[in-house]
């Protein structure tokens, strides 16, 4: 039974376990940001090698989410959510005690890849563990800790890198994930919605290989083998899919994308996600260079999006229980950042606080609208066996949508730029051009995503567009 068969010490035992796991993957993320240069500096790296250390993290998340998701409807989610959190722990302290760049590189692959048990975990026990007419509510809490992480990260990272050093910002992940661990340990029960079945091991390698290659040419977008990359990528992962189609107990069911509520929903996360996330990489080198901030100054101002996230996320899934047409919500959030993306084309040189402000409130509250309706809606789409592989599918075009984001902000920043170290007065106007051209795109982007969120069908009907 869905929900029913759960009491509620069980769901709160389960709602802080799955709320502490997924703190630490944003956290992980923006905390390390900002304390690069002193990573830098300790292991005489260049600004590239640096890049990798994020990077190397998102690659591996991404990889390992929909074999991750298969193995934990299979064997238990309760169990794989704690073996995740072990290897967090683990990789979190050698990171720590790391003696180079390389060795650091490799930790930081092992935790994206511990990170990913806790990203398609989370929501798909919070679907079965709830009953539907909470889910949306619970879904928005768990949403609304990530995008807490978002807002917290930076200023933790830059005061604790500051006063103590990078490594402790590692062992800061040890006490999160134990507390989960404590939690997970007081939920008596397990989910293992496809208790019985097999792994399928060729489809997971097939997967990742395809997921690997496409995310390193996102990552190196700007060079000519990236795009080759990209390309190569794309074909391998065409062939996963047809590959899949055909074997009796896929990694992936990609007949869930025959469903049409689940396949636009998920296209319509993925252009949310690649619609909005640059905005905040842009306007950090907006308020220092054209604006003239220092970075806690600049850290200040944009902490307001993610702020309104967190406040109207909760708000937002909990309506979302209510509403019996479940399009309004992400659809008036996916307008609502259209309107954010044509206020950034037309962004002038002068610095308006109010301006900006207005523009960050509208990423905000329309990613808040938008981020638990829609996964609540592709969750419910699918049967409860397949709900592990449907949250995967969530954090998929999530991870995805902000790797195209942050491709496009480096296409536009090449051609109009040459380089993205360069920003000074003589090269404001070009680096304003590269963000107008940027959220030129992102606007269609957007639009068309909001065309797809109104018209993503019915629960149940099948559909190939």
């Amino acid at each position: 039974m869905d929900g029913g068969s759960y009491s509620d010490k069980d769901c709160r035992n389960l709602l802080f376990a799955t709320c502490l796991g997924a703190a630490i993957t944003p956290l992980m993320g923006t905390m390390i940001s900002l304390a690069l240069p002193c990573i830098g500096k300790d292991f005489d790296a260049s600004t590239h090698s640096l890049s990798m250390i994020n990077t190397i993290f998102l690659i591996a998340s991404v990889m390992f989410m929909v074999p991750v998701a298969r193995f934990a409807s299979i064997y238990g989610m309760k169990k794989t959510s704690i073996i995740g959190l072990i290897i967090v722990i683990t990789s979190a302290v050698l990171s720590a005690l790391s003696p180079d760049l390389e060795f650091l590189l490799a930790m930081r692959f092992i935790l994206g890849a511990g990170s990913s048990v806790l990203m398609v975990t989370g929501i798909a026990m919070l679907s079965t563990v709830y009953p539907a007419q909470r889910r949306g509510w619970a879904i928005g809490i768990y949403t609304a800790v990530t995008f807490i992480g978002f807002t917290l990260g930076p200023s933790i990272g830059g005061t604790l890198s500051d006063l103590m050093g990078w490594r402790v910002l590692f062992l800061l992940m040890v006490p999160l994930s134990v507390l989960s661990l404590m939690f997970f340990r007081r939920f008596d029960k397990d989910i293992s919605p496809m208790h019985g079945k097999k792994m399928d091991m060729k489809g997971s390698f097939l997967w990742m290989d395809s997921i690997l290659v496409i995310m390193l040419g996102v990552a190196y977008v700007t060079e000519p083998w990236g795009i080759i990359l990209i390309l190569l990528g794309s074909a391998l992962l065409i062939t996963t899919f047809h590959f899949l189609r055909n074997r009796e107990n896929p990694v992936l069911n990609v007949k869930l994308f025959h469903i049409c509520i689940f396949r636009r929903s998920c296209i319509a996360a993925f252009m949310n996600y690649a619609a909005a996330s640059s905005l905040t990489f842009f306007l950090a080198l907006y308020l220092q260079s054209i604006g003239q901030m220092t970075a806690s100054e600049a850290g200040l101002i944009m902490m307001l999006q993610p702020f309104i996230q967190a406040i109207f996320t909760v708000w937002a899934g909990s309506l979302s229980d209510k509403i019996e047409d479940g399009r309004i919500l992400p659809t008036a959030g996916m307008g609502m950042i259209c309107i954010g993306s044509l206020m950034m084309v037309f962004i002038g040189s002068e610095i308006s606080l109010i301006y900006i402000s207005s523009v960050l409130f509208m990423f905000g509250m329309g990613i808040a609208l938008f981020a638990a309706p829609n996964t609540s809606i592709i969750i419910s789409s699918v049967s409860r066996e397949y709900r592990g592989e449907a949250s995967g599918m969530v954090s998929v075009f999530r991870q995805t949508g902000m790797m195209i984001s942050m491709g496009i902000a480096m296409i536009c920043i090449s051609i109009f730029m040459g380089s993205s170290d360069n920003i000074s007065p003589s090269t404001y106007g070009a680096f304003m051009d590269s963000i107008h051209t940027a959220f030129l795109v992102c606007f269609i982007i957007c639009l068309t995503g909001a065309f797809v969120s109104w018209f993503r069908g019915e629960t149940s009907k099948f559909c190939y567009i």
